[in-house]
């Protein structure tokens, strides 16, 4: 499959990818204005980070159920949000050379846990299947309206990974 707007192909264009793995969609639900783009994937900047209150922040956090919250720094403001399997080691040091103090992903592995642990850059383990599906049903959505005639069925998972 290769979408017109160039979903698969990340040297052309963007595209789709924006609305689906970029995350816009859920830096607004946790209330994070976007100043820029870290996490580079082969020259496509996947990740958004922006500023946000520890206030705000938390509230927001309290609409994912099962979410995982590792505190290493009493600051929340500077917040990266890098959807999926993101939470390697070298995404973490990016984020600590951002500023950031706080990075919101699916999931994390061993090494990318300890880096955030030594580097004091919160973790926020929102689970894979959560961290993505909401840029899943914005391109959904962008799809309907651009091709109404496009059927779409939606299989929900029963676990939430």
């Amino acid at each position: 499959f290769q979408a017109e707007d160039g979903i698969r192909d990340v040297e052309r264009s963007r595209g789709l990818g924006d609305v689906y793995k970029r995350q816009p969609v859920l830096a607004e639900m946790l209330n994070i204005k976007p100043t820029g783009e870290f996490a580079d994937y082969h020259g496509y900047k996947y990740g958004i980070y922006g500023k946000t209150t520890k206030k705000l922040f938390l509230g927001a956090l309290e609409q994912f159920s099962g979410y995982e919250r590792h505190q290493f720094s009493s600051t929340i403001e500077n917040v990266g949000v890098a959807t999926g399997a993101s939470g390697n080691s070298s995404i973490v040091e990016e984020a600590y050379e951002l500023g950031l103090d706080t990075l919101v992903t699916g999931e994390i592995s061993y090494h990318g846990y300890l880096t955030a642990r030594d580097l004091g850059i919160n973790i926020i383990f929102l689970g894979h299947y959560s961290s993505e599906i909401h840029g899943l049903r914005a391109l959904a959505d962008h799809m309907k309206e651009k091709y109404p005639m496009l059927h779409q069925i939606w299989i929900e998972m029963g676990e939430k990974y």
